[in-house]
């Protein structure tokens, strides 16, 4: 089932966030559009985060308050990395995969 985090004053507009869907989902969410309009809420789709807002996240990350490697669910060699893709594809994978060898 895909992540949803909504947040509106309970009146008009707010923000309405959807990450990754499930291999059932295959990319797929159903969106009650009638309210997205009476509710005048925004779509805005992203992948990935403004280029100066790094310096912040990097000290973040040094500070001990963001731990990225907890996301990573599966270590490969470079070799492995068309199979991994492959079920991407097909949404077989879990978390973050990282090629650490070369």
């Amino acid at each position: 089932m895909a992540t949803v985090n909504a947040q509106t004053d309970g009146k008009q507009g707010g923000t309405f966030r959807l990450a990754y869907t499930s291999a059932s989902e295959k990319g797929v969410v159903p969106i009650p559009i009638d309210l997205v309009v009476l509710k005048e809420v925004s779509l805005i789709g992203s992948y990935g985060m403004q280029p100066a807002r790094f310096g912040a996240m990097l000290a973040m990350v040094e500070s001990g308050k963001l731990a990225p490697g907890k996301l990573v669910s599966r270590r490969v060699a470079l070799e492995e990395a068309s199979g991994v893709l492959s079920a991407m594809d097909s949404f077989a994978t879990l978390g973050v995969t990282v090629i650490d060898r070369y």
